[in-house]
């Protein structure tokens, strides 16, 4: 578990603006885009708009039922962090990321399981945000700090050979 005296100074990045929230909400107008469910955003946390947008290409209605249970999850793990119930929000997270492979779900889990001390899968899972995010152009400050943080209780280990097909 983090404790008081293993925690840095807390920070709280700039949520996004009006255009990344209506973006978020598909086209949402102003009003809406203003009042879109921000993430965690307690103590180290994240400012997540929802923002991966619905499939409706192939299979159609399907993909948007994935993507609406997804986004329900999210919020309700949003909702659940919150409320300082971080095993069950880090379920939620969960769920939403099985349903759907999105920075922002994976940014928050890893800001959750930060929370509970998991550090191997917050890094893991905010690595992946951090990676993601950048593919989309998004800003990624705020998440490759808590991974910083997160890098900084486990180790890493790079395994390399001089030979193709050696067993290690």
């Amino acid at each position: 578990m983090i404790r008081d005296g293993d925690q840095p100074r807390a920070y709280e990045p700039t949520p996004p603006g009006p255009r990344a929230c209506a973006r978020a909400l598909g086209g949402a107008d102003r009003a809406q885009a203003r009042s879109a469910e921000h993430g965690p955003g307690v103590g180290i946390g994240f400012s997540s708009a929802f923002s991966f947008s619905s499939d409706t290409s192939a299979n159609g209605k399907g993909d948007v039922l994935v993507t609406d249970k997804a986004r329900d999850l999210f919020v309700e793990g949003n909702a659940l962090f919150k409320k300082g119930d971080y095993g069950r929000a880090r379920a939620a997270y969960l769920a939403a990321f099985a349903l759907k492979r999105h920075w922002q779900i994976a940014g928050n889990l890893g800001d959750c399981e930060m929370k509970l001390g998991m550090f191997r899968d917050a890094a893991e899972h905010l690595a992946f945000a951090v990676r993601e995010a950048g593919k989309e152009g998004e800003s990624t400050e705020a998440h490759r700090k808590v991974l910083e943080l997160a890098k900084a209780k486990v180790g890493a280990l790079a395994v390399s050979v001089s030979e193709a097909g050696a067993e290690v």
